[in-house]
Parts: structure tokens; C-alpha cells; sequence
């Protein structure tokens, strides 16, 4: 990253809302979410993103991140919609954070510290289960692989990071999942990597 002078601002935590270091608030939180969408759906990634946002003007002046941020992943059979904002805690809503899957017969939430919870549109009964540890542990104790190896956070991590490439390209990209390319611009592929600082250099495999 670039050689930039200390400040209590970048480190230890704010070091998220700086686009030199990190990723804002997508980079940070996506991986989390975008892994459970695409072992839930059985996708690897999705074809087509696109991202709107509002850049910092009233919480934090220095940031260089988005403030607010809405990403379109367009997928073969589904669309997917990530949406944050650093302005308000949502207090209005039921969950905070989190994934939503909207089906036919309700929607399911899928929780940070708070489980899950299903919402049925029939009017009955809301389920609710706590959060569950008991197939990490496992994978601790037997060595198997856990349910989201490092594949699963490999391709978790490059849902987010193209909703963050879509934002500063300004417009929508096509991507080759198998590939891991953007198809038909190679303006928009050189966002696919970031400039090092002397003396080191981008890794390539």
C-alpha cells in the first residue's frame, strides 16, 4: 500500500474506510454474506454486477469509501442485491445485518449473532433457531473440511471485491466466473489489480 503517515484515524479500525488499504464497508462485510448466498443458491459467481453509491460527505471526511452502496448481481436464475449504509443503524428494522432469501412461501433471514428466522407469508407462526457452532466444531475436532472451505471464501471474496471494481469503473461488467476475467474490456480488467509499492510487487499465478 502507499507509505502514508500514521494516524489514529486508519489504525487500528479505520483502516476499512480507506480505499488504499482496504475496501470499505463491501470488502469488509461482503465475504460473510456473499459466502452464505452462494452455498445456499449452489452458485460459483455471478455474470453481470453494477453499483451505485454516495461517497463520504457527512460522517467521516477523510473516508474515500462508499457511504452508502447498493450492488446488482445479476446471476443465471436469480438477482441478488447487497445494500449498506454508514448513516444509521436501522433501528426500524427487525435485523441490522444480514442476508435475506425472498421465496415463494416467505423469507428466511440469515443472521450475524442472531440465527436465523424465517418469515412465512401464510401468516403463521415466525421460527426462529440460535445460532448454531456445532458443524465448525466438528470440522475442528474430525479435520474434515468445514462447510465453507477456502474455495468457498475465495469465491465469497471476489463477489465482493467486483461490487467495489463495478463502483469505480462506473458501470456495469460482465464477468467469466471459470476465467476470472471481465469480458470484452480490458479497461476495466486492469482494475483487477492494485499498484504495489516498491519494492514489492503483484503476486502472479
Amino acid at each position: 500500500a502507499p507509505l502514508t503517515k500514521y494516524s489514529a484515524d486508519i489504525h487500528p479500525r479505520g483502516f476499512r474506510q480507506y480505499m488504499q488499504f482496504a475496501n470499505g464497508q463491501l470488502g469488509d462485510w461482503g465475504p460473510h454474506w456473499f459466502d452464505q448466498i452462494l452455498w445456499n443458491m449452489e452458485e460459483a459467481a455471478p455474470k453481470q454486477i453494477y453499483s451505485s453509491a454516495v461517497m463520504p460527505k457527512i460522517r467521516q471526511s477523510n473516508w474515500d469509501s462508499p457511504e452508502n452502496q447498493k450492488v446488482i448481481y445479476q446471476f443465471e436464475e436469480f438477482v441478488c442485491t447487497w445494500q449498506h449504509t454508514l448513516l444509521a443503524e436501522h433501528s426500524e428494522e427487525r435485523h441490522q445485518v444480514g442476508v435475506h432469501f425472498v421465496g415463494t412461501k416467505g423469507t428466511l433471514h440469515l443472521g450475524w449473532r442472531d440465527g436465523f428466522t424465517f418469515y412465512p407469508n401464510n401468516n403463521a407462526s415466525v421460527i426462529h433457531i440460535e445460532q448454531l457452532f456445532a458443524a465448525f466444531l466438528t470440522a475442528i475436532k474430525t479435520k474434515k473440511q468445514p462447510a465453507a472451505d477456502l474455495k468457498a471464501g475465495h469465491l465469497a471474496t471476489n463477489m465482493a471485491l467486483l461490487g467495489v471494481l463495478a463502483q469505480k469503473y462506473g458501470k456495469s461488467i460482465n464477468w467469466d466466473g471459470s476465467k476470472e476475467i471481465i469480458i470484452g474490456d480490458k479497461d476495466a480488467n486492469k482494475l483487477l489489480e492494485r499498484k504495489y509499492r516498491s519494492p514489492w510487487v503483484y503476486p502472479k499465478f
